[in-house]
């Protein structure tokens, strides 16, 4: 073997190491770590005011942060608000978060994550038309009345991640419990 092939073999073995490590950089910068899709953070900040003396006026503003590095559409939402305190329990409803949380106490292993607490609100839009540049943050405001007796909500918050495929339910949620002042006195 003269030098032009071994220096012609060293090519042929240097590019195929090229290119098994641009694979897997490539495998690694976007697949496993999806970078070309977005990434969020989401949080809550609850506010109320008391409108007369059987309403009150919860404001929930979720704060959308794009942590990725490219661009993220919000177009779906959907914020709900569940009532918490006092524990009911809607007629004829199996789930029941009264029940649930009495058989958690007796059974230390449960089925669902998340107690079934009835739903005083939501709202969803699917029409909303916004873009995120990487680093940007967006504060989403939401508006519900409620009556003064309920004394604690748990607040829900599902942004779709519209880069996607149409098929593929995916996004950004999050949950947080939020306990208003006791009322007395009918003021």
């Amino acid at each position: 073997m003269d030098l032009k092939d071994k220096i012609s073999s060293a090519q042929a073995v240097v590019s195929i190491v090229a290119i098994i490590v641009g694979a897997w950089w490539t495998y690694d910068t976007f697949i496993r770590e999806r970078r070309h899709l977005p990434h969020a953070n989401i949080e809550h900040k609850v506010s109320h005011v008391r409108l007369d003396p059987k309403t009150t006026l919860l404001q929930v503003a979720v704060t959308v942060s794009n942590t990725g590095s490219s661009y993220m559409e919000i177009k779906t939402t959907d914020v709900r608000i569940q009532q918490v305190l006092p524990i009911v329990c809607v007629n004829n409803d199996p789930r029941c978060a009264k029940q649930e949380i009495a058989e958690s106490l007796i059974k230390s292993e449960r089925s669902n994550d998340i107690f079934s607490w009835p739903l005083i609100s939501r709202r969803r839009e699917t029409n909303r038309k916004s873009v995120l540049e990487p680093g940007e943050t967006e504060r989403l405001d939401f508006e519900f009345p409620i009556r003064t007796d309920v004394r604690a909500v748990r607040i829900y918050s599902y942004i779709r991640n519209e880069r996607l495929q149409p098929n593929i339910e995916s996004g950004w949620h999050m949950s947080s419990y939020y306990e208003l002042p006791t009322v007395s006195g009918g003021k």
